[in-house]
């Protein structure tokens, strides 16, 4: 992947026993080091709709810093697919005419599948706003939570090494 294009990697997570929801995220360069992260209390929602709040706050961020040329990655297929297709019922829901409205301002974009093995640093910052229930929240700094799951963040962020087929 080139240096140029950002790495916006999300999740949505769901506690079961409430069915509360948070969503969260990773921006990286191209080269995969750490620019910032994110997250997002979201009460009851379901599932569909919390993996876009992930890409939605995702992609505000990088529009608000000036970004462009953005990677989506995520562990969904179902969110992938709707993203991709356009022409989609999927378009009647609110968040994927903003995502879509964002896409269309960042520059040159792409949605990848990756392994769900490989999206542990954004779950795991997605499950913390379960517990401190805030919204939107950016930390600037490599979390500590995160080091532990994935010490590769903050070196060079292995995933931009690896070779997933863009779907």
């Amino acid at each position: 992947m080139p240096n140029r294009w950002i790495q916006l990697c999300t999740d949505g997570e769901i506690k079961v026993d409430s069915g509360y929801a948070a969503a969260g995220g990773i921006l990286r360069h191209g080269n995969g080091v750490w620019i910032m992260g994110f997250n997002r209390y979201l009460d009851a929602c379901l599932i569909f709709d919390t993996e876009l709040w992930g890409i939605l706050d995702g992609l505000t961020l990088i529009q608000d810093s000036s970004f462009a040329d953005v990677i989506i990655q995520m562990d969904s297929l179902e969110v992938v697919k709707a993203i991709q297709d356009t022409s989609s019922m999927a378009l009647n829901s609110a968040l994927i005419r903003q995502i879509h409205h964002l896409l269309a301002k960042v520059g040159p974009w792409a949605i990848q599948l990756i392994p769900k093995e490989f999206n542990k640093s954004a779950d795991c910052i997605a499950k913390l706003a379960l517990d401190t229930r805030q919204s939107l929240k950016v930390f600037k700094e490599i979390l500590r939570d995160v080091l532990v799951i994935s010490p590769v963040v903050a070196v060079s962020g292995n995933l931009a090494q690896k070779n997933f087929d863009v779907i």
